[in-house]
């Protein structure tokens, strides 16, 4: 996922830097469940507060954010047809600031990005 939000791939022409935020929650049907009426209940899992992340970084900040979310599957029961959601921000430095304390500018938003649980392998 980072790789193609950041464009950290191995034929990426940009091997930037970049600001980036990360909600994970769990959530599971309560009602209607799959149908367009569905309503899901969320639980906050991990939240990564915006940080400035580099490609130098990525390998090991993602295996501390995947160990993260799998400890908390595991200290929990989650449903079978429960899923991780996703929300994931990146950001950039306005023009002309001095830096983060300026305030960072959204570039990329992605929200309500869905993995069902039954498709994680370690749970």
């Amino acid at each position: 996922m980072l790789n193609a939000v950041l464009e950290w791939g191995p034929t990426s022409p940009v091997q930037a830097t970049s600001y980036l935020s990360i909600l994970c929650s769990y959530g599971y049907p309560v009602a209607g469940a799959g149908t367009p009426e569905e309503i899901v209940a969320t639980i906050p899992v991990r939240l990564v507060p915006t940080q400035l992340l580099q490609g130098s970084q990525k390998t090991q900040f993602a295996a501390a954010l995947s160990a993260s979310i799998l400890q908390w599957l595991a200290a929990t029961t989650p449903r079978s047809s429960g899923v991780l959601i996703f929300d994931l921000n990146t950001f950039t430095v306005p023009l002309g600031a001095s830096g983060p304390a300026s305030g960072l500018k959204p570039i990329l938003e992605f929200e309500n990005l869905r993995v069902p649980i039954a498709a994680i392998s370690d749970v």
